[in-house]
């Protein structure tokens, strides 16, 4: 707000009788009202003038002006339907699974929606946890990869590469510091240990 300050125009309306604060307030609730211009020294008393811009800011010994800010109405979460089985995404993108899913990268083209294990959350797709590497394991499914992570007591996080080289592989994390889009991986976290 600024004080001793009248932003001059672009009137829409005027409430009289008001404080700086009902003004604000009478603003925000009117269309078009962006900006308003409260004059205490008024000669019909305190008035309030809406404005639809800014306009000309002048010197107006009394008058208190500001912008309304609106907060945006926040979208809604998305609702995730995608059932267990079911074809979640590839590469370019995947969606979110239905509750107790996650979206697993079998190979680029078909990532599908699986279970998640018992114990096991934080399930983030085409993720990869970096470094922290305490082990790894080849030859194994995702849902093992969690299993063996929560078996093992110094493993608090899990990647799961299916397309590695050397097979699908379970890669066993201490903690987790920072992490990076890698497509095909897919990480979560041990929450409770055996």
């Amino acid at each position: 707000m600024e004080t001793n300050v009248d932003y001059y125009g672009n009137d829409i309306g005027s409430v009289s009788h008001v404080s700086p604060e009902q003004c604000c307030a009478a603003c925000t609730a009117t269309p078009g009202c962006n900006y308003f211009t409260f004059v205490n020294l008024d000669p019909q008393g305190p008035t309030c003038y809406m404005k639809s811009a800014k306009g000309t800011s002048i010197r107006n010994i009394g008058a208190l002006s500001g912008r309304v800010i609106r907060q945006a109405t926040p979208s809604p979460a998305p609702v995730c339907t995608i059932a267990n089985g079911e074809h979640c995404g590839n590469a370019q993108a995947s969606l979110c699974c239905s509750s107790n899913n996650y979206c697993q990268p079998w190979d680029n083209n078909y990532y599908q929606c699986v279970g998640v294990p018992q114990g096991c959350g934080e399930f983030e797709t085409d993720t990869d946890v970096i470094g922290m590497d305490i082990g790894s394991i080849s030859n194994i499914q995702p849902w093992d990869c969690c299993t063996r992570c929560r078996e093992n007591p110094a493993c608090n996080y899990f990647s799961f590469v299916n397309t590695d080289p050397q097979g699908p592989t379970c890669y066993m994390k201490s903690s987790k510091t920072s992490s990076i889009r890698k497509v095909g991986v897919v990480s979560g976290r041990a929450i409770t240990k055996p």
